[in-house]
């Protein structure tokens, strides 16, 4: 076998076994990095900060949240998960008066849209609009719904990329809540 063969077989065997586990463990990182999962609560990320105008006309600002457990839901009209999705946080948002839920349609929802979208589901809780796109882009937030728990030191718990229900809302919460202990 000439030298040049041998190399361009080491080559493909290189690029069939390495590449792909190279390609896994990536993926895997990146996975472990969004799913929310901290190793301790001193692994937590702090939130960024969110200042957006409300349905109702005022002012919501995250840092004015600090020592209550907020839970931040991204979510949009026209989106089935969302819609799966809005009865469970409107009972969660319920039960827990304690625990601060605010909703985020994105900049292109149209306002008449969200309102109806608040108004089928009955949402108790704030709603504002992220007009200019910014508070996504901080977030991260490439789908909906997104949810966001944050504890009381304004560090996020945990970061869901799917529509939730009730129960694992309610689980979310707690864990939020013993991260701050």
């Amino acid at each position: 076998m000439k030298r040049y063969q041998v190399h361009i077989l080491w080559k493909n065997r290189f690029a069939k076994y390495v590449y792909p586990l190279l390609l896994t463990v990536i993926l895997a990182g990146s996975w472990f990095a969004y799913s929310g999962e901290a190793g301790s609560s001193r692994d937590l990320k702090v939130a960024p900060a969110i200042s957006v105008s409300l349905l109702d006309g005022s002012k919501w600002n995250l840092a004015d949240s600090r020592g209550r457990i907020v839970v931040v839901s991204f979510w949009a009209s026209w989106c089935a998960p969302c819609k799966e999705e809005a009865p469970a946080l409107e009972k969660a948002s319920t039960a827990n008066p304690d625990v601060l839920f605010v909703g985020i349609a994105p900049k292109t929802d149209d306002l008449d849209h969200v309102m109806s979208f608040v108004k089928t589901y009955d949402i108790p809780y704030p709603i504002g609009r992220d007009v200019s796109g910014q508070i996504s882009i901080d977030y991260g937030i490439y789908g909906y719904p997104t949810t966001v728990f944050i504890d009381p030191y304004g560090r996020i718990s945990t970061m869901t990329f799917s529509a939730l229900d009730e129960q694992s809302i309610e689980k979310l919460i707690a864990k939020a809540a013993s991260e701050a202990s």
